[in-house]
Formats: C-alpha cells, sequence, structure tokens
C-alpha cells in the first residue's frame, strides 16, 4: 500500500510563537473565566475548530472565499493567530454551537457542515459513519485522503464508564513530511486521549498491516496508530461515538451547478 496525504499542501499553518502550526488550537482560546465563549472553546472546541480547519481548507482548494473564511484570510499570508480565533469564534456562532460539558456530537459536526456547505453551496456533502467496521473505515480514509479532503476523526469517550481514563496515545516523528518505511515513531506527552475530535490529514503504511495515521491536533501534528484505534473503539469505546466524519464531492454536474451559482 502506498502512503496518502492531502496535496493542497501546506495545511492550515498560523504562526505560534517560534513556529508555524499545523492547524488550529482550541488551547488559544483564553480560559481565564469559567463562563463565555472562549472559556467553553478552550475546553470542549476541538470539535470546532476541526470544522474551521476543513472549511477553510476546502475553501481554498476550491479557490473561493466565503463570509467565515474571508475572516480568517483578510489580507494576512500567513493567518494570524488572531485572524484565525474570530475566524473559529464566527464558525462556532454560526454552525457549531459548542456546548458546555459535551461539546459537540458527531452528528452535530456532521450536520453543521454540511449546513455551511449548503449555505455557500460548496459541492460536497459530509456523512457521520454509524456502521465503521475495521476495513470500511480505512477504505473511507483512504478515499478521502486520494481526493484531498480531511476527515473529522471522533475518539469518543469510554462506554459505557464514561468517567473511564483509557485512551490511545499520539506519536510524534522527525520527519514531518512523508516519513519513510523505516521511520521510528515516539509517544509524545499526549497518551490515553479520549473524547476530542482530530483532523486526519495522511495515511501511512509503516507496514501492510500497520497502517499509521497523520493528524492535526492542538495545533500540531501527531501520529496515531491505525490498530491501537480500533483496539480503543473495541475495547473501551463504541462506533457510535468513535468514528469518522467523511466528506463527498458532489456529482461534477452538480458540483459545476454549485461553484456556478456560488460565483453569482
Amino acid at each position: 500500500m502506498n502512503s496518502i496525504f492531502l496535496t493542497n499542501t501546506p495545511y492550515i499553518s498560523i504562526p505560534d510563537q517560534d513556529s508555524f502550526s499545523y492547524g488550529g488550537s482550541q488551547q488559544w482560546f483564553s480560559r481565564t473565566s469559567l463562563f463565555g465563549t472562549d472559556a467553553r472553546l478552550s475546553r470542549f472546541g476541538c470539535g470546532n475548530i476541526a470544522l474551521s480547519d476543513i472549511c477553510l481548507y476546502l475553501t481554498r482548494k476550491l479557490h473561493l472565499s466565503t463570509p467565515e473564511t474571508s475572516e480568517a484570510e483578510s489580507s494576512n499570508h500567513p493567518i494570524s493567530k488572531q485572524t484565525y480565533l474570530n475566524y473559529a469564534r464566527m464558525m462556532n456562532r454560526r454552525y457549531t454551537f459548542t456546548l458546555p460539558f459535551c461539546g459537540c456530537t458527531g452528528f452535530s459536526l456532521s450536520m453543521s457542515l454540511n449546513h455551511f456547505f449548503l449555505r455557500r453551496r460548496l459541492p460536497y456533502r459530509a456523512h457521520y459513519m454509524l456502521f465503521n467496521t475495521q476495513k470500511r473505515m480505512l477504505s473511507a480514509i483512504q478515499t478521502s485522503l486520494s481526493q484531498d479532503i480531511p476527515i473529522i476523526l471522533a475518539i469518543g469517550p469510554n462506554f459505557p464508564n464514561f468517567r473511564g481514563k483509557h485512551g490511545i496515545t499520539f506519536y510524534t516523528s522527525s520527519h514531518q513530511k512523508t516519513p519513510e518505511k523505516n521511520i521510528s515513531f515516539l509517544p509524545s506527552a499526549n497518551h490515553q486521549v479520549h473524547a476530542h475530535y482530530v483532523t486526519i490529514t495522511g495515511l501511512l503504511y509503516i507496514s501492510p498491516s500497520c497502517p499509521m495515521l497523520s493528524i492535526s491536533s492542538w495545533g500540531k501534528q501527531y501520529y496515531i496508530s491505525y490498530r491501537e484505534l480500533r483496539n480503543y473503539i473495541t475495547k473501551y469505546g463504541t462506533p457510535l461515538t468513535s468514528s469518522i466524519i467523511y466528506i463527498r464531492p458532489l456529482r461534477r454536474n452538480t458540483a459545476k451547478k454549485s461553484i456556478s451559482e456560488r460565483s453569482k
């Protein structure tokens, strides 16, 4: 199997201290108060960040601008952190409606994406995968990435013990673009991760039986083992809350019509 990465590079990149981020981060929102939009997004806004990044990526891919994404793009190249935060707040206000303590569900995020696509006439439709067998989920990831479309991965809470602490490990790599097959991955400080949304940006086959997923989370690039993910879903989670939101392009004639209407 060949490795697959998004081709519309670079991915969402924002100046962050002395380097550049890999996607947005909910940790950029202020947590100085217990209430308010920023406090809520800093704690439960990972779904909103994933949606915001994907919408920005797809509009760039189509060379389009919407009233929302223009808030981020403006005249800043690259996007500044402040303009990105304003953009993410707008996406939450108009589409995701992040709730305290529970954030967003996979179903609500897919509906929010479709609301954006329909409202701005983008030729895509989002689907939350219910029957996510190991082969079916991996096939959907391969198909989406080969079409240059990111995927939202929901790493759900423990089930039925929602207070459980089991999760999966995020790995780092010294090669951040297209690692070789003999590359090694090191466990990061983020382990036992659960109840969290990330964006899948690549699929690496270290061996035929050990695919690794390249992901964007907290503004950084990590890797997760697909085998460990499936093991978590089977032992500690449930396919209802640990699944993917994949996006399909509309048929060619419908897509042309949507873009044509959008440009009027």
